[in-house]
């Protein structure tokens, strides 16, 4: 697939989460700021699946919209809360246009 350029600014965007901290209010907030659309990410991390890696999974836009697809994001969890009320660190994100 060949990505328009408003999909290449919003995968940009998406890579700038990697290295970051956050808990899930906030990345919330950050994406929902992004796509500027109501995100909420599921962690699917405890649910019976082959991967080795925490993950979030999350979808933004709908059918209508132009921008519409879902997202990965893969993170680290904390040994203990950071001073903003983070519990993860980013590693790694993927996002699927439709």
């Amino acid at each position: 697939m060949v990505m328009d350029k408003l999909q290449k600014q919003i995968a940009t965007l998406l890579e700038g989460l990697v290295g970051q901290r956050f808990n899930e209010e906030t990345l919330n907030k950050r994406l929902s700021d992004l796509f500027q659309w109501d995100v909420k990410v599921e962690d699917i991390s405890d649910k019976e699946d082959e991967l080795a890696d925490y993950n979030f999974v999350f979808s933004f836009g709908d059918a209508d919209s132009e921008l519409y697809g879902f997202g990965d994001i893969y993170f680290l969890k904390m040994r203990r809360e950071g001073w903003d009320g983070a519990t993860f660190y980013v590693t790694e994100v993927n996002v699927d246009f439709e």
